[in-house]
């Protein structure tokens, strides 16, 4: 099975593993059919259940492929008989599938791999690849079945006490790992010798996109075509400039390093000698940044936005626009690498105690409002399930938690329907007050 190239499946392919009789195993699973009415109706519970034990015990153990269209005999495959089903009823069944996996497994399994291949003329085969699941392990949600399944070589199984306590371990494992790396690099930022700005307050704000499985071992992606390509993987919140000597330049600087690849974009400031302060240095930082790590985690800082106007004043909406266009770049990259889903999502702010929103409001302007009363604010971490996720919307409860340190009860740049909507932050602000403040009778 590790032999096999999931996008290079065909027919062929498919064929050679009847001929050459490879039999069923950790990571391999045959099905004559799927149920003849998947597109018409709603499966029935027993029907269901199949389905999902099937992916739930791939996700829980080592990941593999599931193959409708080959019949086996006791795991032995017989003979490639195929589907009849039409190139429209099978992306109909790719949802309805995905749909169940999605809504019917806790946690749910938001992404599987599908393939159709066309075989003997006139008929289909499916093949879903199913990886091994980072948030293992998934339950099937089912009245009266509540039950996690593993996978033998054999087949399935339902898991004992001891195979879920492990599962539950490697993920605890895996997520602490995770929470560790955001933590010890939030630690050093502000004593990044490369990003030393010459501005009264010394905040930063800290960005981190890490992927799930990013410290399995071995994990490695190649990043060539990220580093030749000049519009994506940006740094955050990069400013216009850079005809000046001195100030923000925009110019992006590109380099290798140890860890992946590093962007950054330099400001330019004079300062006295520490020596002999008669005479003038000229000193270049770096006033944002990003890294890609070769194991898919991203990095990105920008120490500019929150002090260039000497006041302790959080520009709100330029804050979330610009990190909304940043998710939006990052996990564009992450998906051109590969990277499967999900994606740890930090927002830290460094510095920041005695800030407070600046936001002009027209009516109820002290409604609301205190000033943040940490130095170091962790906001609400997110996790991304899937690509194709509207950043925004993703990055909402990191939002919120910022406004909440602010002393508003949630953003007001999102309508009820969580949508972006900063120009009507004015309308959701009056809501809010009626809503926490209701007139007395």
């Amino acid at each position: 099975m590790a032999s096999i190239d999931f996008d290079a499946i065909d027919e062929k392919l498919l064929q050679s593993l009847v001929d050459e009789g490879v039999l069923e195993d950790i990571n391999l699973e045959y099905k004559r059919e799927l149920p003849s009415k998947i597109c018409e109706t709603q499966l029935n519970k027993t029907e269901k259940k199949e389905i999902l034990q099937d992916i739930s015990a791939f996700a829980n153990t080592d990941g593999g492929l599931l193959i409708y269209g080959i019949e086996d005999r006791k795991g032995v495959p017989k003979a490639l008989v195929g589907l009849s089903f039409s190139k429209e009823q099978s992306t109909a069944i790719r949802d309805k599938i995905s749909d169940y996996v999605k809504y019917n497994l806790e946690p749910p399994i938001y992404s599987i791999d599908f393939r159709d291949i066309d075989v003997l003329q006139s008929k289909v085969a499916f093949v879903f690849r199913i990886r091994k699941s980072v948030n293992a392990p998934h339950r099937i949600k089912l009245k009266d079945s509540d039950v996690f399944y593993g996978r033998r070589s054999n087949g399935v199984y339902p898991m004992n006490v001891d195979d879920m306590r492990a599962a539950f371990t490697l993920s605890e494992a895996r997520t602490q790992m995770i929470r560790s790396f955001k933590n010890s690099s939030v630690s050093y930022a502000p004593y990044d010798a490369d990003s030393v700005l010459p501005f009264k307050t010394d905040a930063k704000i800290l960005l981190h996109l890490i992927p799930a499985d990013a410290f399995v071992a071995g994990k490695r992606y190649e990043l060539n075509a990220l580093f030749k390509d000049s519009e994506a993987l940006k740094p955050m919140f990069r400013r216009a400039g850079g005809f000046s000597n001195v100030g923000p330049h925009s110019k992006i600087t590109r380099r290798f390093n140890l860890n992946g690849i590093l962007k950054f974009c330099y400001y330019v400031y004079r300062t006295p000698d520490p020596v002999d302060n008669r005479n003038i240095e000229t000193k270049w930082a770096q006033y944002t940044k990003v890294q890609l790590h070769t194991n898919g985690i991203i990095e990105a800082s920008e120490g500019m936005m929150l002090n260039e106007n000497g006041t302790k004043h959080l520009n709100i909406d330029f804050l979330e626009s610009g990190v909304i266009d940043c998710v939006r770049d990052y996990l564009d990259c992450l998906q051109h690498l590969g990277v499967t889903p999900p994606i740890f999502t930090f927002l830290t702010l460094t510095g920041v105690e005695g800030y407070d929103l600046s936001k002009s409001w027209t009516c109820y302007p002290d409604a609301f409002g205190a000033t943040i009363d940490t130095n170091v604010l962790e906001v609400a971490e997110t996790l991304i399930p899937e690509f194709g996720v509207e950043s925004a919307m993703a990055m909402k409860p990191c939002f919120d938690s910022i406004w909440n340190a602010c002393g508003y009860p949630k953003s007001m740049n999102f309508d009820e329907e969580g949508k972006y909507r900063p120009q009507d932050s004015q309308a959701h602000l009056n809501e809010a007050v009626h809503e926490y403040y209701p007139p007395k009778s």
